[in-house]
């Protein structure tokens, strides 16, 4: 078994297939041949935040089917 380290490294998004600092299909990139991708099997990875206070939506996702929103808000840094 595998086990990964968190190293504390603040790695950019900007253009990546963890950009999601503009809306676009979850799956959109996920086929993508970034190393990070396959380390977390997907998209699970510790995404951290800009300093808020919880009173502004950190993600929102939107059902293109029915329109449902569904807004996420925390404290927490990542």
């Amino acid at each position: 078994m595998i086990i990964y380290v968190e190293t504390g490294k603040i790695t950019p998004v900007n253009g990546t297939a963890f950009d999601f600092t503009t809306a676009k299909t979850i799956g959109k990139n996920i086929d993508d041949k970034e190393e990070q991708l396959k380390f977390g099997k997907g998209y699970d990875h510790n995404f951290a935040l800009n300093p808020h206070d919880g009173n502004k939506a950190i993600a929102k996702v939107k059902s293109t089917l029915t329109g449902i929103i569904l807004e996420v808000y925390t404290t927490e840094p990542g």
